[in-house]
């Protein structure tokens, strides 16, 4: 992704470990479900990563509406990056499901992240090579 040559070592450093953490924290959910509410990690000016999620499973209204949900007034002054995970149905890049990171630093460009998974009742395969990103639209910081 072209973000990443212009982005700083700590925005592609915070936006690594929410990719990889928000991924690892879907798919521990997708073992013993079919789907998972979503969720977010925020990582504070200090480097403390904390988990957020929905006080209800689902938020109708859309990715904004959730996104919104799980924000405090303060989140603009006293967070550096956030991870707002979604479990999504796409038909680009790639047809099927997936998990989607919609990654937000202060010091960066927004990224949208796909990251296409399968579940059977036998297995979850996540496919971390055919992950899709892409320059997102800030929400917080834009």
């Amino acid at each position: 992704m072209d973000w990443r040559a212009q982005a700083p070592p700590q925005v592609q450093d915070d936006y690594d470990m929410l990719l990889r953490d928000g991924v690892d924290a879907a798919a521990q959910i997708l073992a013993e479900s079919d789907s998972f509410a979503p969720f977010m990690l925020v990582i504070d000016q200090t480097g403390r990563k904390t988990l957020r999620r929905l006080a209800q499973p689902r938020v109708h209204g859309g990715e904004q509406t959730a996104t919104s949900a799980m924000e405090t007034g303060t989140d603009r002054s006293t967070l550096r990056a956030r991870a707002t995970v979604f479990d999504v149905t796409v038909s680009a890049p790639f047809a099927g499901s997936a998990i989607k990171a919609v990654l937000e630093h202060r010091d960066g460009p927004a990224v949208d992240v796909l990251v296409p998974y399968t579940a059977t009742p036998d297995e979850l395969r996540i496919d971390f090579t055919a992950a899709d990103g892409a320059v997102g639209t800030g929400r917080l910081w834009g």
